[in-house]
């Protein structure tokens, strides 16, 4: 064989026999492969008669290669549809297809081998390869895991799982995969060939979820395999499971409405949109300082999947101008997606509007209450505490020396309450409107310094925030603005100024003043309805005074004229007086009990009176025994006067603490045992019956300055009415006095509530009298008289200018003669409800003339006084046909320890 020319790398190298490979491109010389076209996949029992396929013989050396026939053995299991029996030769890089025909049944039983030799082939290189060919086994495999097991969480569309192809016998190449079930989406699968210990295969499933059911799913794939007429079926089992949602938190979005200067609670709403628990660890709010406030809480909070829970926030709007504030919070949570959620809120602050009407308090010695316009145009009480049905509470206060919440003090219940404290104990007050018109001196706590009229101030301030929460609810969400206060009508001008400067400090300067008896005879009049004309008489005993008034009353069916003729009363006694007349008797029945038992005893039973200012005495023994025996007397001593107004005779025990020497002993060991103490209805009208008979005195005058005309009708008004002996006193005295039984005596159907709903349909008077269906003729009046005191020469004497019961301001005014003075002259003015009682000093007049008044003139001076629409007196001097106001200045109270 001459020198060849490599083909291959064309460059004319020339290739020598003994070469292997071009020494320039590094072919081999001589080389040939022999492949299947298409790898062969034969099955006995694939259900063909023959099947066919081709060879490929590839000429990879570098230069053309001559090949003899394709042998195979000398069966028909082999057949060449073409000539097959001269030498075919095949170029360098080239290939030759020789296309083969096989009977799969005779393959099955003897494997055979085809054959491809090249002529002349170099003796160092080989010259002769072969294809083995045999039948295959039924192909068998399996899917593990078999069931699959899905698990994803809930909303999840679709999910991707993995089956191990694991071939059991034979082999194959997978052409299609059909799917019959409808939580099967697609079939992943590799196209090469599937054998045994071929663990790299794997066929990808791409799952439904929204197809899978809680039951077991069953799929059928059809497998179809090349060279394998039938597909192959499998069923596959999906079992799902839908995972635990984690905790997801949720926070509804919420605005807030709140009115301004109020402050309410609002529930901030915690979900849990998972199903696993939900911890949160804290939460912050920012915004304007104290606008919105977390209430103490303990953290972690605990939400169970699927649930909720509120956290009451606090939300104030004090002292804040209305408009919408934006509130940021961060909660931080347990949260997988989100353990830092961020949420935001609006709190919108309305403007306070004013309410329209004026609020009536009756603010009691003992007791307050107040009322209002309400719906359909029905005056309405205001429920100041849920203890108490009657919408009343006592008219008490404690001041805390360790503020809670900030609250400074507590009125009502909540001050009866912890009256008893040994810490807050001695701060607490009753019965404060009887020392309107003085100062004391009166320990309070934290350096507080306060007299009557600011305790007071902050009782009115307790019962207009709950008037105010009260109206609130009915989305009116007003402030009170203006007030219709109740006074007794004995109140000297300095009590009505006290309780004038305690409403100003609580912020209200709108107020209008009616006594007691005139607003218990405007809520009776209503209550009643009756028709035609008549005297009534109104007798109001309430906790700390007396108040009287007789009034002419008109009613033609269409509207009501009502005209008071006469007020009187006692300032000083009232139902705290009858309840410490019991408490007297009690300790009175016990000093004889202990004199019997231990004669010349020198012994204390201390207790703290309602009118005496607390001051502790050093002794811890004593100051304890003191606020002990305090609470015991005066409740046990309430609770024997309401017996009473049922049964004839009442009792209780009465475990007292007694000091003897430097000893505490209980009161059983001074008494044998015996702490009970039993009273009848005769022993307390004893008790009473001469305050009684004074105010029955104060009955006639008043008939007497009238004509002497008897009222048809007494209303008993007043929570201390209700003593059945006062209706029976009142009955007697008419009888006796009058000889008369036709006077309709009777008690009010609301004895305390009747003052507070008079006094608002008296503020309806002034700021709605188109609603009011009856008028109020001659209504103010002075209730005493007012004048100056001069000199007679003697002594000083009292001078009246303006005689009691004179229509303000119509009739209010008078003048005297006065000796005057150049420069400044005191003008001393005193006012005087009765002839026998005592003058009550009025605030500091001052009148200032010029120097150049002849002298005639200020011996000749007139002084002139008229008492004003708004209460206030007028003082002008008179002197040689020229006026000079004067100028006052109010006098600050006296300081008293007890009254």
């Amino acid at each position: 064989m001459a020198d060849p020319i490599c083909s291959k790398c064309n460059v004319g190298w020339v290739i020598h026999s003994h070469d292997k490979h071009c020494g320039y491109c590094g072919c081999k010389v001589f080389d040939f492969s022999v492949r299947w076209e298409k790898e062969p996949l034969i099955y006995a029992d694939s259900g063909a008669n023959i099947h066919a396929f081709a060879i490929l013989v590839e000429n990879t050396g570098a230069y053309p290669i001559t090949f003899h026939p394709i042998q195979t053995t000398r069966d028909d299991t082999i057949l060449f549809p073409q000539a097959n029996d001269s030498p075919f030769e095949v170029e360098a890089g080239q290939f030759h297809a020789v296309p083969i025909q096989v009977k799969p049944a005779k393959l099955a039983q003897n494997p055979k081998t085809i054959t491809v030799r090249a002529q002349d082939a170099p003796s160092n290189f080989e010259s002769e390869k072969s294809l083995r060919l045999e039948a295959s086994l039924r192909p068998e495999f399996k899917l593990p895991p078999n069931p699959i097991e899905v698990r994803y969480r809930r909303g999840t569309k679709k999910v991707t799982k993995d089956l191990h192809l694991e071939v059991l016998q034979g082999k194959f190449y997978i052409t299609n995969i059909k799917i019959t079930g409808g939580s099967i989406l697609r079939v992943g699968y590799f196209e090469s060939l599937h054998e045994k210990n071929n663990a790299l295969k794997k066929v990808r499933l791409e799952i439904d979820c929204n197809q899978l059911s809680d039951e077991v799913n069953v799929v059928k794939l059809s497998f179809e395999l090349r060279g394998f007429s039938q597909p192959i079926d499998k069923q596959v089992h999906i079992r799902r499971e839908i995972e635990p949602e984690p905790p997801k938190l949720f926070v509804p979005p919420m605005n807030l409405d709140i009115t301004q200067d109020r402050e309410k609670t609002h529930p901030l709403t915690l979900e849990n949109r998972g199903e696993r628990p939900l911890t949160i660890r804290n939460i912050v709010f920012n915004g304007p300082s104290k606008l919105v406030q977390l209430p103490n809480l303990e953290f972690p909070i605990n939400i169970e999947g699927g649930e909720h829970h509120n956290i009451e926030i606090q939300v104030s709007a004090i002292g804040i101008d209305p408009k919408t504030y934006p509130v940021n919070f961060t909660i931080n949570s347990n949260c997988g997606d989100d353990p830092t959620y961020e949420g935001g809120l609006n709190v919108n602050v309305e403007e306070l509007e004013a309410y329209p009407h004026y609020l009536a308090i009756d603010f009691g010695t003992t007791s307050s209450c107040c009322a209002y316009f309400g719906a359909e145009d029905v005056f309405q009480l205001i429920q100041l505490n849920s203890e108490d049905p009657l919408n009343i509470i006592p008219s008490s206060i404690i001041y805390h020396s360790q503020p809670t919440n900030g609250d400074v003090y507590e009125v009502g219940y909540g001050a009866e309450t912890a009256r008893t404290s040994e810490i807050d104990g001695p701060y607490y007050i009753s019965s404060v409107k009887r020392w309107l018109g003085y100062n004391w001196r009166r320990q309070f706590p934290n350096n507080l310094e306060l007299q009557p009229r600011d305790v007071v101030a902050d009782i009115l301030r307790h019962i207009i925030q709950r008037a105010e929460e009260h109206l609130d609810t009915l989305s009116t969400r007003s402030r009170i603005k203006k007030c219709v206060i109740t006074y007794p009508t004995m109140f000297n001008r300095k009590q009505q100024e006290d309780i004038k400067q305690a409403f100003e400090k609580v912020g209200i300067t709108d107020l209008i003043f009616i006594d007691e008896a005139s607003a218990a005879s405007l809520g009776a009049i209503s209550q009643r309805r009756q028709q035609g004309d008549y005297r009534l008489l109104v007798y109001d005993f309430g906790g700390g005074t007396i108040d009287i008034v007789l009034s002419q009353v008109t009613n033609n069916g269409r509207e009501i004229t009502i005209e008071p003729l006469a007020h009187g009363g006692n300032p000083k006694y009232g139902g705290d007086d009858v309840t410490q007349a019991i408490v007297d008797f009690v300790l009175a029945e016990f000093g004889q009990r202990i004199e019997r038992e231990s004669l010349n005893l020198r012994y204390k039973i201390p207790y703290l009176s309602p009118r005496e200012i607390w001051q502790s005495l050093g002794d811890q023994r004593e100051d304890r025994a003191k606020l002990f025996n305090t609470s015991r007397l005066y409740n046990g001593a309430e609770e024997l006067k309401k017996e009473l107004s049922d049964e004839d005779e009442a009792n209780r025990d009465f475990p007292l603490n007694v000091i003897v020497g430097n000893d505490t002993r209980p009161l059983e060991n001074l008494t044998r045992g015996d702490i009970n103490v039993s009273i009848s209805k005769e022993q307390l009208h004893s008790l009473v019956a001469n305050e009684l008979r004074q105010t029955f005195a104060d009955i006639d005058a008043m008939i007497r300055e009238n004509g002497g005309h008897l009222p048809e009708i007494v209303i008993l008004a007043g929570q201390s009415s209700k003593m059945p002996m006062v209706k029976e006193m009142m009955t007697t005295h008419f009888q006796q006095e009058y000889q008369t039984d036709d006077i309709d005596i009777e008690l009010s159907d609301s004895p305390k509530e009747c003052v507070a709903i008079g006094a608002a349909q008296y503020g309806m008077t002034h700021s709605s009298p188109s609603r009011v269906r009856f008028e109020i003729k001659n209504f103010r009046k002075t209730h005493a008289s007012i004048g100056i005191m001069q000199s007679d020469g003697r002594q000083l004497v009292f001078e009246e200018i303006i005689p009691k019961g004179r229509l303000i301001p119509d009739e209010s005014f008078g003048r005297v003669n006065i000796l005057l003075s150049e420069g400044e002259t005191n003008i001393d003015i005193r006012e005087r409800f009765r002839t026998n009682d005592e003058l009550s000093r009025i605030d500091d007049y001052t009148l200032t003339l010029p120097e150049n008044i002849p002298r005639e003139a200020l011996q000749n001076a007139c002084l002139k006084m008229a008492v004003k629409e708004n209460g206030e007196i007028k003082v002008v001097a008179l002197v040689d046909n020229h006026e000079y106001e004067s100028t006052v200045e109010r006098r600050e109270p006296e300081f008293v320890n007890e009254i």
